[in-house]
């Protein structure tokens, strides 16, 4: 299998289950769907590489046999018949696609290099709250979440941009009007900001769209990414909820920040914004809905799903799909001491008595052109050796390979 065909088929497996996972876990909590995405999503990126350490599991794909030329005989011809390399055509019809790919990959990557540029410069020139109520709330949520990494609030010239950015040193991004903001929506803001810095959920989402810029292709991909910054949203969002915000307060804080952060969420998609007006009308029903679970996964939930996963990632990695010809036949020529053996004259006949006459090399190699699956009748012959007639049928890949050994003929003395 090549590597552009292993990049198509085996992410898309693995992000199938990935998604129907999720599916399964609709009444579950958003924290853990979001977790489930991720898993998929990394188990992704790493099916191709370990498929390449795993012993192969090959699996031959049906192919329809073709005509390999026009008959010829051994006899038509005054002049001994010499080999002519034929390269599979199969590599050559695929420069066009790899270059399309490389094509794309460029074009995404440069998109989201673009972006992480642009916010980076934004938050250059940010000027940091020093308000010491901010810092005060940032303190106290900062201490109920567990976090001791240190964190920036920014207020930026932008007028939409409100969202969570980097991970070492995390900023909070905050729009150029925060000055009319209540306390209250503060405290309901930043409890959101550092549930993503809590959740790593930055560096979640750069992955995933690095992955997304490899796989653009992929329509699967595309899903995945979107729901995953769904999912993220919905589970920050519980988290206020359970840091003790009143829902119905929650969203009209939501409503208004959507009303005033109304550019497109894709001008700032190398960020975590807050507002996304496409997903507020979900999330807002989400948070007024009581009976949702709320609760962060457990571990033997994570641990199950987990090894759900890697067994299915383990599964497709070890899988080489190979598609049984049509392709050139090969193979090399012994004599009975094992040396190789130039010269020797070798005659390949189908099913429907079409042949093919090639001389095997100095290295005593020889190929045919492309055949398909089937039945066929090799005959090789050279002087001072006995004639080889072997039948066989090519199913598998590794019958497009053959090892033939000729044995010494009789000596007659006279």
């Amino acid at each position: 299998m090549t590597l552009l065909v292993a990049l198509a088929i085996q992410p898309s497996i693995v992000l199938g289950v990935g998604l129907l996972l999720r599916l399964g876990l609709a009444k579950r909590s958003a924290a853990l769907r979001h977790r489930v995405l991720a898993a998929a999503l990394l188990a992704a990126a790493l099916v191709v590489p370990v498929g390449l350490a795993l012993p192969e599991w090959n699996v031959t794909l049906p192919a329809r046999a073709i005509d390999a030329g026009p008959a010829v005989s051994p006899a038509s011809t005054a002049e001994p018949p010499t080999m002519v390399a034929l390269q599979p055509s199969i590599p050559g019809t695929l420069s066009p696609i790899v270059f399309g790919w490389l094509a794309g990959v460029l074009v995404a990557a440069g998109r989201l290099i673009a972006g992480l540029v642009r916010v980076a410069r934004v938050a250059a020139r940010a000027s940091r709250v020093e308000d010491g109520r901010w810092l005060h709330i940032l303190a106290t949520i900062a201490g109920r979440y567990g976090l001791t990494r240190r964190i920036v609030i920014s207020r930026t010239d932008s007028p939409d941009l409100l969202a969570t950015w980097g991970i070492v040193r995390p900023h909070v991004l905050l729009p150029h009007h925060v000055r009319d903001w209540t306390l209250d929506r503060v405290h309901a803001v930043l409890c959101h900001e550092l549930a993503h810095i809590r959740r790593h959920d930055w560096i979640v989402q750069i992955g995933a769209e690095t992955l997304r810029a490899i796989l653009w292709f992929n329509p699967l991909a595309w899903m995945v990414c979107m729901r995953l910054r769904r999912e993220s949203e919905q589970a920050c969002d519980d988290e206020v909820l359970g840091m003790g915000v009143d829902g119905r307060e929650y969203a009209a804080h939501l409503l208004a920040l959507a009303s005033q952060c109304r550019r497109h969420a894709s001008t700032w998609a190398s960020a975590m914004p807050m507002a996304h007006p496409s997903t507020l009308e979900r999330r807002i029903a989400a948070m007024l809905d009581p009976r949702l679970d709320r609760q962060a996964p457990s571990r033997r939930a994570m641990a199950a799903l987990g090894a759900v996963l890697l067994l299915v990632t383990l599964a497709v990695a070890s899988v080489r799909a190979r598609q049984a010809g049509p392709a050139p036949l090969t193979g090399t020529i012994y004599d009975v001491t094992g040396g190789v053996m130039p010269g020797v004259e070798v005659t390949l006949v189908d099913a429907n008595e079409i042949t093919q006459v090639v001389v095997s090399t100095a290295s005593g190699r020889f190929e045919f052109a492309p055949v398909g699956p089937g039945k066929y009748v090799l005959s090789a012959t050279l002087p001072g050796f006995r004639s080889l007639r072997h039948e066989f049928e090519l199913r598998n890949a590794g019958d497009w390979d053959r090892a033939i050994t000729l044995q010494v003929g009789e000596l007659r003395e006279s």
